[in-house]
């Protein structure tokens, strides 16, 4: 009997299912993977995923809590995962977006070969829509989350987190893109808002989307949003932003943490 090919049609607010690739083997993987490493010495990865029918965020959170110790005696760290609750620019509609990273290559074989990873296969199956998932390598070009600015604003779980994900135009640099994150920063802040990190991508591992980089920025609410975009400083600054950026496949989501160091 022939196997039934996918229907790879995408589905509203969904990508379409990623093709079928066999497995390479484990060392080939894990030097594939150490090639993805930042400059940091890192291999940090940011993941969109859409749940299956009938599934809710709160099972996310039993997933991820009980995967997260497997996850770190393998060489992980859970760095934070996200609720999705709208998307403001784009055409789809994640559910879940996670951040995490390794420090070695053989760090996702290991944790795929591990005996108490392998009994929560079902239940990861059963939760996501596996196969439409999108996995980025990322490496970090500003990191404004840390200690400090937790001590210094308090918890921050209930503000508006959006992950901005974007492109860059033919000719601009990283630099400028470091530059422009540090100009709208003190912008973010004289608002109320914050300007937490910029990523950008190295490579599509998993998917079809391509984004060269991505976004994480907090406010208390939409309208501190707003209020920035709209400021004169931000308007008269559009002609050079938009020299930088390519906004034609701009996905951008509005979040809530709810695990990790975002909620902070």
């Amino acid at each position: 009997m022939q196997n039934t090919p996918k229907d790879n049609t995408a589905e509203a607010g969904k990508p379409p299912l990623n093709p079928d690739r066999p497995m390479p083997p484990l060392g080939q993987m894990s030097a594939m993977l150490d090639g993805l490493k930042g400059r940091d010495g890192w291999i940090t990865f940011l993941e969109l995923h859409w749940l299956r029918a009938g599934h809710a965020s709160t099972e996310v959170v039993d997933y991820c809590s009980a995967v997260e110790p497997v996850a770190e005696k393998n060489g992980f760290e859970f760095l934070s995962v996200f609720e999705a609750k709208s998307t403001l620019k784009g055409d789809l509609r994640p559910e879940a977006i996670f951040l995490y990273r390794a420090k070695r290559g053989r760090d996702i074989p290991d944790l795929q070969m591990d005996p108490e990873y392998a009994r929560m296969i079902p239940t990861r199956q059963a939760l996501y829509d596996w196969e439409r998932r999108q996995v980025f390598a990322v490496e970090p070009l500003l990191n404004r989350l840390g200690p400090d600015m937790a001590a210094a604003r308090g918890p921050r779980r209930d503000w508006v987190h959006v992950v901005d994900f974007v492109d860059l135009r033919p000719g601009a640099t990283y630099e400028q893109v470091a530059e422009y994150a540090r100009w709208l920063a003190p912008l973010l802040d004289e608002a109320g808002g914050e300007m937490l990190e910029v990523y950008r991508v190295i490579t599509t591992v998993e998917g079809s989307l391509k984004p060269g980089l991505v976004f994480v920025f907090r406010a208390p609410s939409a309208a501190t949003l707003r209020t920035v975009v709209s400021s004169t400083k931000y308007q008269a600054n559009i002609p050079s932003r938009d020299k930088i950026f390519e906004f034609s496949k701009q996905l951008t989501v509005a979040t809530t943490p709810i695990l990790g160091k975002h909620g902070s």
